[in-house]
């Protein structure tokens, strides 16, 4: 008798934000490091299709030691990362434990900037559509930062 295992994940230390935009990726990316103070740098792409080649790009801002901030790309060659939230361009996700004043914050921050149509901020527990993107983007998450110090080891002599 084969036995099924289910695995719940726990997404609670993250706080996501749906945004709607008409700015590429690069240029979305600069207006938030120019006007946010963000410090966005682009890392390996999430790759969904191996043959069709559809890539989502990612960048990344690790400048605070406690709050990791992603903005994911929801869109590539106009195929949605996610059918359930294709009226997004970009996810804006947080990992870590940020303060209700800072979320406020950083939303209001956003809908001043120009280029942005629409904001809403994902509730992880009530919308179990964003489990899947959460799920393939901390696998992503994961292997490229292994992949990173496993570069550091070949990179540092012994």
């Amino acid at each position: 008798m084969a036995t099924r295992l289910k695995i719940e994940q726990d997404f609670s230390n993250y706080k996501i934000f749906g945004i709607s935009c008409q700015l590429k990726d690069y240029k979305f990316s600069w207006l938030l490091n120019n006007e946010m103070n963000f410090n966005f740098l682009k890392i390996q792409s999430l790759i969904t299709n191996e043959k069709k080649k559809i890539e989502y790009s990612i960048y990344e801002d690790k400048s605070d030691d406690y709050i990791y901030y992603y903005l994911l790309s929801n869109k590539s060659k106009n195929i949605p990362l996610s059918n359930y939230f294709k009226e997004f361009d970009y996810f804006l996700i947080i990992e870590g434990d940020p303060l209700k004043s800072q979320i406020n914050s950083i939303k209001q921050e956003l809908k001043k900037l120009p280029g942005i149509l629409f904001i809403s901020e994902i509730n992880i527990f009530r919308d179990k559509n964003i489990g899947s993107i959460l799920t393939d983007f901390e696998l992503h998450i994961t292997n490229y930062n292994k992949s990173i110090k496993e570069e550091r080891k070949i990179k540092t002599p012994k």
